[in-house]
């Protein structure tokens, strides 16, 4: 006894797995394209002002061009000062950075403590995804509530430099 699919039954079959075919198909090329627009828009920040090896006094402009930078990410600039070997960010709600729609960027920083004259500081271009920017915000927020700022002994899991200078501060 043999059974016999009727003629509709085997062209629904046969649809559905051309369906499944041209899914596959549909789904990795656009699998690719996302891989060519992340690519494409890869993230670059550059610290131009002041250039590599600058003199500059304890509060300095900054700024810099950038691309690429998503809205889930944000820019930060970290001081790094010698012999502390920590990361300062600097706190955006007292210096905010200023985004242009070109891509430029400019703030200030503070390069405190009168003990630091004559001495070489790091100044770092710094993009963070949304949670190491969470991270560098509740230790900006411990340190005010506790007037204390002990710096990062590392960036957090997802911030990383995209540019460093050297300044020295008069």
């Amino acid at each position: 006894m043999s059974t016999k699919l009727p003629i509709d039954v085997l062209d629904d079959m046969k649809r559905r797995k051309n369906v499944r075919k041209y899914s596959l198909v549909v789904l990795f090329l656009l699998l690719v394209n996302i891989g060519m627009v992340d690519s494409a828009t890869a993230v670059e920040v550059r610290i131009s002002s002041p250039p590599d090896g600058a003199t500059v006094s304890k509060i300095i402009e900054i700024g810099g061009t950038s691309n690429g930078i998503l809205i889930s990410q944000s820019l930060w600039i970290c001081v790094y000062p010698p012999g502390v070997q920590r990361y300062y960010p600097q706190d955006k709600r007292d210096f905010p950075i200023v985004m242009g729609k070109n891509g430029d960027w400019s703030t200030r920083v503070v390069l405190d403590r009168d003990i630091y004259t004559g001495s070489e500081f790091k100044l770092c271009a710094v993009v963070a995804n949304e949670a190491s920017n969470k991270k560098i915000l509740e230790y900006l927020n411990k340190s005010k509530a506790n007037k204390s700022w002990s710096g990062l002994r590392q960036l957090p899991d997802g911030a990383l430099i995209y540019d460093k200078i050297a300044v020295t501060r008069i």
